[in-house]
């Protein structure tokens, strides 16, 4: 009972409405709206709340105001629009808590279509079917989360983050999304939570500037939290 409601109560915070509107589309960019499935084309008419789920194909962007924010999306990345919300420590700390509470199978992500391996749109407005596998399609995900952080929504890049761990499992062997998340942990002081993410990152198949990079980043925490 005490899981159901800290997820009651993190959702309805975080799934707010909020309205954007697209100041400029470049190239190939596509959306799921509302409780659709299917992936229809974007223009500066489109309307978009957060219930849509953007993506960019290669060679592609989308420039979209959400008050007197800017937010850029580029190419090869999947944004769900409700995260692109402002978070404060604590309800970043309360979304990782959730994370954790979270004990269910692995469920494919909406925006897939098929019962199979990992096709994430069975058809675009008639168009040629477009298929990638599991793993890419967690990628572009990672890719999204990472330019949340860029426009500078953090926290909930990293709620993103680990959601795509969780949702597509392979994506936790990508080592440069690892640290790159990681130290998003570290630059927000969440010295527990970037080490233990640390220790599972030492696990992995490092390169030795990765290795190095990761070796300092448990020492420097280990020292933190032992003061």
């Amino acid at each position: 009972m005490k899981k159901i409601l800290i997820i009651i109560l993190f959702i309805s915070g975080y799934l707010s409405a909020q309205n954007f509107v697209i100041v400029k589309v470049n190239g190939d960019v596509k959306a799921q709206i509302g409780i659709s499935e299917k992936w229809q084309n974007v223009d500066n008419k489109t309307q978009l709340d957060n219930n849509a789920t953007i993506m960019t194909s290669k060679n592609s962007n989308i420039v979209l105001m959400l008050g007197q924010a800017k937010i850029k999306i580029n190419n090869s990345s999947i944004v769900s629009l409700k995260g692109i919300k402002k978070l404060t420590i604590d309800e970043l700390l309360l979304a990782l808590a959730m994370e954790n509470l979270i004990n269910v199978p692995d469920k494919i992500d909406k925006t897939i279509n098929s019962s199979n391996t990992a096709v994430y749109g069975k058809e675009i407005n008639g168009n040629t079917k477009t298929i990638i596998d599991e793993t890419n399609f967690g990628i572009m995900r990672l890719n999204g989360a990472k330019q949340l952080a860029e426009n500078g929504y953090t926290e909930s890049s990293i709620v993103e983050a680990m959601e795509t761990y969780r949702k597509y499992p392979d994506t936790k062997s990508l080592t440069n999304y690892r640290i790159f998340f990681a130290d998003l942990l570290i630059s927000k002081n969440l010295y527990e939570e970037a080490l233990a993410e640390y220790n599972d990152i030492s696990a992995l198949n490092l390169n030795d500037k990765e290795k190095i990079h990761t070796e300092e980043k448990i020492n420097f925490l280990k020292k933190k939290l032992l003061r």
